[in-house]
């Protein structure tokens, strides 16, 4: 069964949002690269690199525990092979 290969790389969706303790993000990717997903404050300070490593295209999804946040919005960004591609909003509550 041959996968389907997305034409856009980018966010599909984050859940639960708002989360509390685990955060499930949703992406795709139209060629192999290098991912990063990261998680800025809403003052644009890093807070975590919640993933770097190498994808193959295709629909993909990671899960992470955000418990040791404190409450509020948080920005996460998809860097694909060191260029910002995506932006999601995600809330996290105490």
């Amino acid at each position: 069964m041959q996968q389907d290969i997305p034409e856009t790389s980018g966010f599909l969706g984050t859940y639960p949002n708002p989360c509390a303790g685990q955060v499930v993000i949703d992406f795709q990717l139209s060629h192999s690269a290098n991912v990063r997903l990261c998680l800025y404050d809403i003052n644009g300070k890093l807070r975590k690199i919640l993933l770097k490593r190498t994808w193959q295209e295709g629909y993909r999804w990671s899960k992470f525990n955000v418990s040791d946040l404190s409450g509020g919005v948080y920005i996460c960004t998809l860097e694909i092979d060191d260029v910002q591609v995506d932006v999601q909003k995600i809330l996290v509550i105490k």
